[in-house]
């Protein structure tokens, strides 16, 4: 007989749901699974069994949650090492879709680690933990379950299990990537955030959310910064000229439309001060404790620590004099962010440290040093060799000969060489695996200077990864005077991370392209952010899709990092 559930089971209900989900809610409240595996719960207190809600206080304490790899992450294995915090027999969950309804493999294990018994398919692959349920009465609680996160696979064989080799923006959580740019110009009264959402036929071309950013304008950064409070939706920050960092994190349908301000100067005198055109990306995990970290770089370079509720706004890390962080990610495949930051080296010139992540953080004892680098530089990682490793390929512009020239350091268990393994003389970095073929793709960036002092001949070429490295020569060019480019009207900007907007196993190339003279207040002609698809003989020669807006639209673009 079913008992009618009076106040007293009213307050034991809300105690178990309490219990189960923390006095900030369920963690997984907009997960599917985790929202139904609740529901269940809730449905058994409100029969009026009150050993249930006495359970469900005692298993709140067991919970999960997931460590690593962090929602987003381009993984070095087909059969990636998973973690999660939390004691106790558990189940993980690989699965095709955030619900879990199509689960590809299970694993039990009394351990807090597990890798997936067999390969998993290439792409998005979403994974879960489900502790044991417990019976009362003859009925069986459904197993409790963690947040859903997502981690991309790679193509081939490699087998590097907590390898992490980049980052994907999915606001969302549905497995697509997704793009976010900020649009800016004199003649608007604030610049914009546009999220784009990524699904089955590619980028969407109307943004599904049109965010205020304030009314700086200056070239603000926009990144995909990973997930910095660790509920498996990638996250998005923006900065401006003011010193200001705004955090906006994803959620289901975009992002949220309130952004929390890590850092803000104006407001705070003590907070780290960055300046006009600084930098933001993505570190990765660098102290495993499953939040996302990321760096800033203007007139110093710091490191903020993600948590639960955000980044903390006071710098785990900063540069010391003369220091620049150049580059981040998992050089050694251990599965912890890694800086790459360059310093004075004398007479020598500058140099390169390769500063490794652990449970303590950033080391201060160099994992490499590259002992002899030039002028300006800007780094960046890849796995070219399809290793599982993330090699470091630094670009770097030689005023004595006035060449650009681009070292490539192949990754390893012991970090990068510190000599490079090749130089390439052209500007490049690794973009993405446009052909599927398991070895990610550099995009060099070729500029004419013309007569005009702000006017270049723009290209771009594609130099395939493969086994040793990537090819000598290019297999393709996109030029930026060809009628599919608007004919040498705008100049084509360094491409950003490529993605897979549309799943179907072949990252896509963003370009971004904008007048010639500095926008946004000079040249009112429109700005354009260029996608051209991948395929299983690389990227197309033309773009599938162009974003059009005002002068300053998309000159800052973001899919990943």
């Amino acid at each position: 007989m079913t008992k009618a559930m009076g106040s007293r089971g009213v307050t034991l209900m809300a105690a178990a749901v309490a219990a189960a989900c923390g006095a900030g809610g369920c963690a997984g409240d907009d997960d599917d699974g985790a929202v139904a595996d609740r529901d269940a719960h809730v449905g058994a207190a409100a029969d009026g069994d009150q050993e249930v809600a006495a359970a469900l206080s005692e298993r709140g304490t067991a919970r999960h949650r997931l460590v690593a790899p962090l929602s987003g992450s381009v993984v070095g294995s087909r059969r990636p090492r998973v973690t999660w915090s939390g004691a106790g027999s558990a189940r993980v969950d690989f699965c095709r879709d955030s619900a879990c309804g199509r689960v590809i493999a299970s694993v039990t294990t009394s351990e807090s680690t597990a890798r997936p018994p067999r390969p998993l398919p290439p792409g998005p692959v979403f994974w879960r933990v489900r502790a044991d349920g417990r019976g009362f009465h003859g009925r069986r609680l459904q197993p409790h379950a963690s947040a859903t996160w997502v981690m991309f696979v790679p193509h081939g064989e490699p087998d590097v299990p907590s390898s992490v080799v980049g980052v994907r923006l999915d606001v969302d959580r549905d497995g697509f990537a997704d793009g976010a740019l900020r649009e800016e110009s004199s003649s608007l009264p604030v610049d914009r955030l546009h999220i784009h959402l990524g699904g089955h036929d590619g980028l969407a071309a109307a943004p599904a959310q049109l965010l205020p950013l304030g009314e700086a304008h200056g070239f603000g950064r926009v990144s995909a910064v990973g997930d910095v409070n660790g509920d498996g939706h990638g996250d998005v920050a923006v900065g401006n000229e003011n010193g200001e960092i705004w955090i906006f994190f994803g959620a289901r349908g975009g992002v949220r439309p309130t952004p929390a301000i890590v850092v803000d100067p104006l407001l705070d005198p003590a907070a780290p001060h960055l300046s006009f055109w600084f930098e933001l990306h993505a570190a990765g995990d660098v102290n495993g404790d499953g939040y996302g970290d990321f760096t800033a770089k203007g007139r110093s370079s710091y490191l903020f620590l993600g948590g639960a509720g955000g980044p903390n706004p006071v710098p785990a890390w900063q540069a010391g004099p003369g220091q620049e962080i150049i580059g981040t990610g998992d050089v050694n495949g251990d599965g912890f962010g890694d800086i790459l930051v360059a310093e004075p080296n004398g007479d020598a010139g500058r140099r390169i440290l390769v500063l490794a992540g652990s449970d303590a953080g950033v080391s201060t004892t160099p994992l490499v040093v590259m002992p002899k680098v030039d002028a300006s530089l800007v780094a960046d990682v890849g796995d070219v060799n399809g290793d599982g490793y993330a090699d470091v390929f630094v670009e770097l512009f030689i005023p004595s000969v006035a060449a650009n020239v681009t070292h490539m350091h192949l990754g390893g268990a012991a970090g990068p060489g510190a000599l490079p393994d090749n130089v390439f003389p052209f500007r490049g970095l690794p973009r993405g695996d446009f052909n599927g073929d398991g070895f990610a793709d550099v995009v060099a960036t070729i500029a004419v200077a013309q007569d005009s002092l702000f006017y270049t001949d723009d290209a771009i070429e594609i130099y395939p990864g493969n086994a040793g490295g990537i090819t000598a020569t290019a297999t393709l060019r996109l030029e930026e005077e060809s009628p599919a480019f608007m004919g040498d009207i705008l100049n084509f900007f360094d491409p950003t991370q490529a993605a897979d907007f549309d799943n179907d196993g072949y990252d896509d190339l963003p370009i971004t392209a904008a007048p010639s003279y500095p926008t946004p207040f000079y040249d009112e002609r429109p700005s354009k952010v260029f996608i051209v698809r991948g395929g299983a003989d690389g990227l197309a020669t033309e773009p599938a899709l162009t974003l059009s807006g005002a002068p300053g639209y998309g000159v800052a673009f973001t899919a990943g990092d």
